[in-house]
């Protein structure tokens, strides 16, 4: 039964009920039927009433637990879509961290040793042949040149895979800038560093370290066996 036909079937049975007491105030000597008739109305009407309420306090309660899923439902989607925003950036970052990385076959630095230069001295042939004195032959000097500033000079961070222009200039500007200090960072120290300079946490970082340490040590055959088995600077 819908809450109209149960608000006309109370008001309804309530003025016949008044209408009942009326004629039960009036008469001198109601029977006890008129009395149990005008009861059993008024009753009946309250009644009604009362079912009406109810059904309305049910419908807005169950209006109001509508409104609560809805909520929740908004919530959901909100989060799903600050999640799709956060891997979108990531995946973002990493393209142009990639973009940034050197091609891993590229040759790198190498000391170059000293080479001997032979001179052979050609005889005039139009001359008669003399007896010449052996000459003795320079001893080749082995010169170390040392450059007292090169400690100071900064590193190619790129050499590192995973570190493209824009992370080199974020750690450059934190005083990283040589293969020692970033060998000798954690990969928490590594993400803080980039975070407190206005950069992204990169999943290569946790290599970095790794990476660096064998640059520092210039062992460049064995930093490129571990680039070749990394995946944009990822294990």
């Amino acid at each position: 039964m819908t809450t109209e036909l149960k608000s006309v079937f109370a008001v309804g049975l309530l003025v016949i009920g008044l209408l009942q007491g009326m004629n039960v105030i009036v008469d001198e000597e109601p029977t006890m039927a008129a009395i149990v008739r005008t009861v059993l109305l008024l009753g009946a009407a309250a009644l009604f009433y009362l079912w009406m309420m109810r059904d309305q306090r049910s419908s807005k309660e169950a209006a109001e637990e509508s409104m609560d899923e809805v909520e929740k439902q908004l919530d959901a989607v909100k989060e799903v879509i600050q999640d799709v925003q956060a891997s979108a950036a990531d995946k973002v970052e990493e393209i142009l961290e990639d973009v940034g990385i050197k091609a891993k076959d590229e040759e790198k630095p190498v000391a170059e040793e000293p080479t001997a230069t032979v001179v052979e001295e050609k005889e005039d042939k139009t001359k008669p042949k003399k007896a010449k004195p052996a000459a003795s032959a320079p001893k080749a000097t082995a010169v170390s040149v040392v450059d007292e500033d090169a400690t100071s000079e900064p590193d190619d961070l790129t050499q590192i895979e995973g570190i493209g222009p824009s992370y080199r200039d974020i750690l450059v500007k934190a005083g990283v800038d040589t293969f020692a200090k970033i060998a000798a960072m954690s990969e928490d120290d590594i993400v803080k560093t980039v975070r407190d300079n206005g950069g992204r946490k990169s999943r290569s970082m946790g290599t970095w370290a790794e990476q660096a340490k064998l640059a520092a040590a210039g062992d460049w055959d064995k930093l490129q066996k571990l680039q070749d088995s990394l995946s944009g600077g990822r294990k």
